[in-house]
């Protein structure tokens, strides 16, 4: 009697690894994302996101006033929960005096709870 349950616990998980390896495989489970590392933002046209990259740019133009850069539009960005969220984005902007267009990519470290970003990163991509 025995071995008939231990053979049907067996069969059992074999169906359950089968059926989730199975749905790994084709997608269907959405891929867990690394616990502490950068997750892509799914709606690079939210209005916060785009504040941020506005306040990137805006202190950019603070720390290099001979370089003041104009934000142009917003390419893909991701995002990680620490002590915070770190903003990485990545966006097209110009020379104020200038018709060409350049790849950047910036980092910002925002705390909303005391009101706070810091511009942590900003160079060309």
């Amino acid at each position: 009697m025995q071995t008939h349950q231990l053979y049907i616990l067996l069969s059992l998980l074999l169906i359950t690894f089968t059926i989730s390896s199975t749905a790994a495989a084709t997608g269907e489970l959405p891929p867990k994302p690394l616990l502490g590392g950068y997750t892509p933002i799914k709606n690079i046209s939210d209005p916060h996101v785009i504040d941020v990259s506005k306040f990137a740019v805006k202190q950019h133009n603070k720390e290099d006033p001979a370089h003041k850069l104009r934000l142009l539009n917003i390419i893909k960005g991701y995002s990680q929960v620490v002590a915070g969220t770190n903003w990485k984005l990545f966006f097209y902007a110009k020379a104020v005096h200038s018709h060409g267009r350049r790849l950047y990519v910036a980092v910002v470290f925002e705390q909303p709870w005391v009101h706070s970003m810091n511009l942590t990163y900003f160079k060309p991509a």
